[in-house]
């Protein structure tokens, strides 16, 4: 399936997807809210114990949503209809994958960083603009390896392969279709901007009319969440109808 086609394939898979837009709606919502309520109201403030541990429940939740929104949308688009079970299912059969994709990811992102972190602290001092110059090339060079490692989840949900085999045929699959991947993330982002534009839009009206914080807050928080949750299955669908697409098509690489 082509680029525009695998778009109009994963708004229409959005779009019929109540039950799982609602659950990760209400997923977000919560934890907005419990955001607003225990993050700090002044700057330069450490986290604070619960801010901590409200982080760590919030990133280990959103793998098990992710987990089971590709199980989901991956049914969905194959069998043209699935049930919330199938979300549950596939988020409990793919959590501890899913989690340790995304913990290895992290880590290679993060040596990135330190590492350009590393090379300013080192040539800031003597040398700043060769430093600026070598952090840069490493973060593109970071931005690059995590775009090469994009389909691993996909390719985990879809081929139950192990971990390993799942970062290598992500980079095998990105790689031969890198310009087609970056095209749609782009198209993507740039759907997402323009929503942003317009919840900040409406935020900004309401508020100037109520000119009540705690109710602007609440607001930002719902209609951010019920967009952030479209938006996000929607992605999902997006690059699940692209990737089933290349495997349809060419199965011998995808799945070696």
């Amino acid at each position: 399936m082509g680029i525009v086609g695998s778009i109009k394939k994963g708004f229409s898979v959005a779009a019929s997807s109540f039950p799982v837009v609602l659950v990760l709606f209400v997923f977000g919502f919560i934890f907005n809210l419990i955001n607003q309520k225990i993050a700090p109201q002044t700057p330069n403030t450490p986290p604070s114990p619960q801010m901590i541990v409200a982080g760590v429940a919030f990133i280990l939740a959103t793998v098990y949503m992710q987990a089971g929104s590709m199980g989901y949308a991956r049914d969905k688009i194959k069998e043209g209809a699935a049930t919330l079970s199938r979300f549950t299912g596939s988020a409990a059969k793919f959590y501890v994958k899913i989690l340790l994709l995304s913990l290895i990811i992290a880590a290679i992102i993060g040596a990135f960083v330190l590492l350009a972190a590393f090379v300013v602290a080192m040539l800031g001092q003597t040398a700043h603009i060769v430093a600026l110059i070598i952090a840069g090339a490493i973060t593109i060079v970071g931005v690059f390896v995590l775009i090469l490692l994009f389909f691993a989840p996909y390719i985990a949900v879809n081929e139950n392969k192990p971990v390993g085999a799942c970062l290598s045929d992500s980079v095998k699959t990105v790689r031969a279709n890198l310009w087609k991947v970056l095209l749609i993330s782009l198209i993507l982002i740039a759907i997402g901007f323009l929503v942003g534009v317009l919840i900040g839009l409406v935020v900004g009206l309401v508020s100037r009319a109520v000119q009540n914080a705690p109710v602007t807050s609440i607001l930002f928080a719902f209609l951010s969440s019920l967009v952030n949750a479209f938006l996000g299955f929607f992605v999902t669908a997006t690059f699940m109808s692209f990737y089933l697409g290349l495997s349809a098509q060419a199965p011998a690489e995808i799945k070696s």
